[in-house]
């Protein structure tokens, strides 16, 4: 593993999901969330570290979304 420093202004950690979850999705982004929460407190509370839950079906974030990727 590296130590070497890198220097960011902001960090997103985005979990992309469809409208209906399966237990692993929901599973995936609560541990990341938590993960982030627990870790990088500071960073968390003052935004240089965020987390976006993204529902990839919406049409509002359509953009988003990668254009190859679909959920199944």
């Amino acid at each position: 593993m590296s130590t070497a420093k890198i220097s960011a202004k902001k960090i997103e950690v985005v979990h992309f999901h469809a409208t209906q979850q399966c237990w692993f999705c929901i599973t995936v982004g609560e541990y990341a969330l938590k993960t982030i929460k627990e870790k990088f407190p500071e960073e968390y509370k003052n935004g240089t570290i965020a987390f976006r839950d993204i529902n990839g079906e919406l049409p509002e974030n359509k953009d988003m979304v990668i254009e190859d990727h679909r959920f199944l």
